[in-house]
């Protein structure tokens, strides 16, 4: 009975933290005013996951991610900025494949569906890496493709899981100011670091 307790205290306290880390991802997102918040709060958001998972100890969920927030603030913002170029000019050639005959369509379609594939793999590990380990921007990005490449299956997962998430969320759509973004962060960085820890020397070279 003791160990049942404990067991519902800790999935309590864990539920807990997740709500807390979505209302912080809410608040210092519309704090930097959504176009300059997002990218801050969403990698301030893994990174006190990853802490989480490294160390028991809570210091603080504000105070650490404040923290992490102010430190990654200008290279978020850069990346942000970057993926927001290649979303734009996506979209622009995207329209622009739908004008062509075919079959240069369906070549075009193949090509953009790659680049997305491939911009799907930054997103899913860049935020863990950036949280994991002291690396630049660009090798990053660079990483992160790699690895999306190495690890199709963890890769799929995590697409998955999202598509899964994305059902969930549109079905019951009052948990997402609850879960909305940190279950999904917190199953990104949980697959992620799993992957890390199989290159660790690799990866702390790089």
């Amino acid at each position: 009975m003791k160990r049942l307790l404990i067991s519902i205290t800790s999935m309590l306290h864990f539920i807990g933290n997740l709500v807390i880390l979505n209302g912080l991802w809410l608040i210092f997102t519309t704090l930097g005013m959504i176009a300059f918040g997002l990218f801050p709060s969403t990698a301030a958001l893994f990174a006190v996951i990853r802490k989480s998972f490294r160390s028991k100890s809570e210091s603080g969920l504000l105070k650490d991610y404040w923290f992490f927030y102010k430190k990654e603030f200008m290279r978020s913002n850069v990346f942000g900025c970057v993926f927001l170029l290649f979303a734009y000019f996506f979209y622009i050639d995207w329209k622009l494949v739908q004008s062509l005959s075919s079959p240069y369509s369906l070549i075009g379609y193949v090509l953009l569906l790659g680049l997305l594939l491939v911009s799907s793999m930054v997103i899913i590990y860049l935020f863990s890496l950036l949280a994991h380990y002291e690396i630049p921007l660009a090798r990053g990005i660079k990483t992160s493709i790699l690895l999306g490449i190495l690890y199709p299956f963890s890769t799929l997962m995590m697409l998955f899981a999202g598509g899964v998430l994305y059902y969930v969320f549109s079905t019951l759509p009052i948990l997402i100011p609850f879960f909305g973004v940190s279950v999904y962060a917190y199953i990104l960085s949980k697959s992620a670091i799993s992957v890390f820890n199989r290159n660790e020397n690799k990866l702390e070279a790089a």
